[in-house]
């Protein structure tokens, strides 16, 4: 997730970080996008200076640990 700093956003935007180039994906979340099977339309760049991230996932489902000691 990510915001660009000219903008004044509540909540970021998806997007994947291509060297120094931050690219908006077409979902509504990353948690989404991945759920979709990891495809979505590409939109704006930004470079990733004029950028700042958020954390990737805003609730993410639960981890369980099925190995036994």
């Amino acid at each position: 997730m990510f915001t660009p700093r000219e903008l004044a956003l509540e909540r970021g935007w998806p997007g994947v970080i291509e060297g120094d180039t931050v690219v908006q994906l077409a979902a509504q979340t990353l948690q989404s996008f991945f759920t979709g099977g990891g495809q979505a339309r590409r939109h704006a760049e930004y470079a990733l200076a004029d950028v700042d991230l958020r954390a990737p996932v805003l609730h993410p489902p639960s981890a369980r640990d099925f190995y036994a000691f």
